[in-house]
């Protein structure tokens, strides 16, 4: 696996499921993801259930850092990009493509921290909270 250039935090605002946190941090051993941030959850992230998803992610459900709010699990990052469920067809769209994203960042010199967020199960992230973002992954 290519060693990423940055030091890469997946953020997840208010995640309401534990097993849903348990395969997140399961995906960040997987693709080595640096560091697992978490606003406001409304589970318990270190249940049983959380840890049995997990499986060799463990790690990152010990380790993962809580914050109040999501301008605080950002503080520290260089680059922020957003994740987006959303479809919207209108020219004034400002959802991309994970290729074109990908390519974007592939383009700049230095990155530091790389923050990618993710947003509650049910509704995602608020207008507000995608403002916070330099980009918005568009994913289907």
């Amino acid at each position: 696996m290519e060693k990423y250039l940055f030091n890469l935090k997946i953020i997840l605002v208010e995640p309401k499921g534990s097993l849903n946190v348990g395969s997140i941090a399961r995906l960040c051993a997987n693709y080595e993801v640096n560091e697992l941030r978490i606003v406001s959850p409304k589970c318990d992230t270190r249940s049983v259930e959380a840890k049995k998803m997990a499986l060799r992610g463990q790690k990152y459900l010990n380790e993962c850092v809580i914050f109040n709010n999501l301008e605080q699990a950002i503080f520290d990052c260089d680059l922020v990009l957003a994740s987006s469920g959303r479809i919207e067809k209108s020219k004034d769209s400002f959802f991309e493509s994970p290729a074109n994203v990908f390519k974007w960042i592939s383009s700049l010199s230095k990155i530091g921290n790389l923050a990618i967020i993710f947003g509650r199960e049910d509704r995602g992230l608020t207008n507000k909270e995608l403002l916070l973002a330099q980009k918005v992954l568009n994913i289907p």
